[in-house]
């Protein structure tokens, strides 16, 4: 991934090198005169020539986006047997251990064992800010699916899990999140799903796919469509006023009756 990456960015370059140098040589041949057939006949050469040289750069940008893609999903199939456990504390001295016991006692699945786990270690380098995270592999895709499946039960706990997504697609379920909101943004086997403002579900893999929802939903659509009240919400207030109206009339009818009794007598 990261060659593909080089491999990218090195286009990027000569894609900028020579849109600069075509600008250039066109400001010129707009400056000479246009009378001459030379000139007319080289300027029909070099916008052709344009035109070739960004259709073959297209097809190379092109050809490096699916490349990307493809090798990002053979990783992320590579990662479906694999989640990451994060707030084990770092004064834990065996974290197979302490895996074991949460998923036995806070997912509730006692019949999980050791033996089902092929690797457990921490990502990253020691920090005094915060514990690092645990990626653990189970030996089954099904053994991983059963304890992702529980993983609300540790809502309130200091232990919480995650998918052991791709570099690409981690940076991607981070920006969803951050546009969309964390609610309404998830992800299920490597594939993130967006709940879009009007409702619907959106499944993607790509930066570029939720770069096209970005453009679909602008900022301030999400932003009204997060701030929606239900139904029963606005018309509370109204039902308020109604039921307070009787008890007020009736407490003044009871005064006026008092009056007249009084007076009576």
């Amino acid at each position: 991934m990261a060659l593909l990456a080089d491999l990218k960015s090195s286009q990027e370059e000569l894609e900028a090198q020579l849109s600069k140098r075509m600008a250039d040589f066109e400001a010129q041949l707009r400056a000479s005169s246009p009378h001459a057939d030379s000139q007319t006949k080289l300027a029909s050469d070099f916008y052709a020539f344009r035109d070739l040289v960004w259709g073959l750069l297209k097809n190379m940008r092109q050809q490096i986006t699916d490349c990307a893609n493809s090798m990002d999903s053979m990783e992320m199939r590579y990662r479906r047997k694999a989640l990451l456990f994060n707030g084990i504390p770092e004064s834990v001295d065996n974290v197979s251990d302490a895996v074991i016991s949460t998923i036995q006692k806070s997912l509730e699945l006692p019949d999980i064992e050791a033996s089902q786990i092929v690797l457990c270690h921490r990502l990253g380098e020691k920090s005094d800010k915060r514990s690092r995270p645990v990626l653990v592999r189970f030996s089954t895709y099904s053994v991983k699916a059963t304890v992702w499946k529980n993983k609300t039960l540790l809502k309130g706990t200091s232990v919480s899990l995650c998918e052991f997504l791709t570099r690409s697609r981690q940076a991607t379920f981070v920006r969803a999140r951050s546009y969309f909101g964390m609610r309404n943004c998830w992800s299920t086997d490597g594939v993130i799903t967006v709940k879009l403002p009007d409702g619907i579900r959106r499944k993607i893999n790509t930066g570029d796919e939720l770069d096209r929802l970005i453009q679909t939903f602008p900022k301030s659509a999400v932003r009204d469509a997060s701030q929606t009240l239900p139904n029963s919400g606005t018309r509370a207030p109204a039902a308020s006023k109604q039921t307070s109206q009787p008890s007020t009339s009736s407490s003044s009818l009871s005064k006026v009756l008092t009056r007249k009794q009084t007076a009576k007598k």
